[in-house]
């Protein structure tokens, strides 16, 4: 056991190594090194354990030391990046939704307007005028198209009304602005509530009058009586406020033929804050806490201009379940006051055009179940530090996912067999791109993970021959310790965040995503599924005093250098 043990340590090494930029050769050696040294460590435990007195660790059972392993990794950052890390601890996010509920207890709620109906409604377009749309759910599909959309109409609860409260925090002072919205009225087989309206928070205003700063934010669903409710019973597909993703929605991301919206005032395509399913924490990890974030004292989001907010909610329980009535809210922590800028980035394989646009097909009937690989490059538009990433996807047929400072070539993925799969060179009429089939190519996910990076080791060795100032690495992987088990059995993919250091991004700097796709599940039936994979991160300045976008996306190399803007430097 303790070999095998050290073999999975080795492959791990071996994978950590690719990210720092250990050679090949070394690597080789490392690793039979290792085995010659598990085995006779092991000859020697088994002649001279009791003279020894070495009690291996796995023997320790339940008293094992309890290492706090999210705390340590934290430490193993930058400075930057620790301090943004620990806001994901759990003492960090009950602190923040510890101020929340009490702001939120203090609040004297004024309505602004009652629901409008979504498409075509008097209200479309107009400040704080809420649209909400309802449409049912439908067996063995969590997927409707734009047509089953606009078939919605408001639901059978005209009172729904959007209500604004601003309040200072009882037990700190700072400024609030709430935002809630309801009810809205759930009758489970994952129905759909869209809504939307503009100006969350009434910011227009305050920028009217001089800087607004967001410091920390809660976006999510509530009981009537404002508890955050998780998933189940309430499944956030996305709740985004917005910048470019005016409303209503079909207005920026429809007409423009782009998902992301269209630029800000400063030139960029923004979503400055979201949220959604895969936010939720483990239960063990702080469940719903985590639908709260807190920037590190001193840092702040510096607001452009006004913003739209957008959203889907599904309620998750069986067809047949009770009424269920709940609210969504919103929250900003804000201030005048300078702050240190963050920026935010979201990063998309594929996602430029339409939303979920790489098409899957799994059917347990065939001899191998379907592995899919997706990949894309990206041009990075600014000097940047990194400072705290993390991925969302669809985890239910999602295995693993990878942030390169590489390009596609770097990692092999344009030559045979992938030379004609390059993913913008296929948009069929609806505008979705078929992911790479590895098992049409006869390839698994292992075979292609491991052609990755052999690749990159190559890459890795001829630059460290050549002493290259920057050479390709793999920065961040997608932490697989993201489950929870439900009362019920079923397995819910949670937020875990993963094990990444900081690092600093050039302008013209290109990036791959590259992610691992087959179904966690077991299936009783053919699935054709639609699929997006998003790395996020937030970004600071790598000088000090250094202008920043305070939120962009990063375009495919295939769209050209479309993100150049005043803040990319002239070269």
């Amino acid at each position: 056991i303790g070999c095998t043990s050290s073999l999975v340590r080795d492959i791990e090494s071996k994978m950590l190594d690719v990210r720092s930029g250990g050679t090949a050769g070394a690597r080789r050696k490392a690793l039979a090194a290792g085995s010659l040294f598990c085995l006779a460590g092991l000859a020697l435990f088994t002649t001279h354990a009791p003279r020894l007195g070495y009690i291996p660790l796995s023997v320790y059972g339940p008293d094992a030391p309890d290492f706090d392993m999210d705390r340590l990794y934290c430490l193993e950052r930058g400075m930057e990046g620790a301090a943004f890390c620990r806001q994901d601890l759990p003492p960090a996010r009950q602190k923040i939704r510890k101020e929340y509920m009490e702001v939120h207890a203090a609040c004297d709620f004024k309505t602004l307007s009652y629901a409008d109906s979504y498409w075509g409604g008097a209200g479309a377009g107009k400040p704080s005028v809420p649209l909400y749309m309802y449409t049912p759910g439908k067996p063995g599909s969590n997927f409707l198209t734009g047509e089953e959309f606009k078939a919605g109409s408001l639901p059978h609860v005209p009172e729904s009304k959007l209500e604004h409260c601003e309040q200072l925090s009882p037990s700190t002072g700072a400024s609030w602005k709430l935002e809630r919205f309801g009810p809205l009225v759930g009758e489970g087989q994952y129905d759909w509530h869209r809504f939307g309206w503009k100006d969350i928070g009434q910011f227009g205003a305050e920028l009217a009058k001089g800087d607004a700063w967001v410091t920390a934010f809660y976006f999510g669903p509530t009981t009537m009586e404002g508890e955050p409710l998780g998933v189940p019973p309430v499944h956030i597909h996305h709740m985004h406020v917005s910048t470019s993703q005016t409303h209503p929605v079909s207005e920026s991301m429809i007409l423009s033929n782009n998902f992301w919206g269209t630029p800000n005032e400063e030139g960029v395509v923004a979503v400055e804050f979201d949220t959604h399913g895969d936010r939720q924490c483990q239960y063990g990890k702080g469940g719903t806490d985590c639908l709260f974030r807190e920037l590190p004292t001193g840092y702040g989001m510096k607001l452009l201009q006004a913003m739209d907010v957008f959203g889907d909610l599904n309620d998750v329980r069986p067809a047949g379940s009770p009424k269920l009535f709940f609210s969504v809210a919103f929250g900003f922590k804000w201030t005048t006051a300078p702050q240190r800028p963050v920026g935010r980035l979201i990063a998309a394989a594929g996602t430029t055009r339409v939303h979920d646009n790489y098409l899957m097909t799994f059917d347990p009937s065939t001899p191998v179940m379907t592995e899919y690989m997706m990949f894309d490059e990206m041009v990075f538009p600014v000097n940047a530090t990194i400072v705290y990433p993390f991925f969302h996807s669809h985890h239910k047929f999602t295995t693993h996912m990878w942030w390169f400072s590489a390009t596609a070539e770097q990692l092999g993925l344009k030559k045979a067999p992938f030379a004609s799969l390059q993913p913008h060179d296929h948009l069929n009429k609806d505008g979705f791109v078929s992911a790479v089939n590895l098992t049409s190519l006869g390839m698994s996910m292992a075979d292609a993970s491991n052609y990755i990076m052999e690749n990159l080791e190559r890459e890795q060795d001829a630059c460290l021959a050549k002493r290259c100032r920057k050479g390709p690495q793999l920065r961040c992987m997608l932490n697989l310790d993201r489950w929870d088990k439900l009362p019920n059995g079923d397995v819910q993919e949670r937020f875990h965040s993963p094990r990444c250091d900081q690092w600093d991004m050039d302008a013209f700097e290109i990036i791959t995503i590259v992610s691992f796709h087959r179904p966690f599940d077991k299936l009783e039936h053919k699935v054709d599924f639609y699929q997006h994979d998003v790395f996020y991160a937030y970004y600071t300045a790598k000088e000090p005093g250094q202008p920043i976008p305070h939120a962009v996306v990063p375009l495919p190399v295939a769209d050209g250098m479309g993100v150049i803007n005043q803040f990319t430097p002239v070269q």
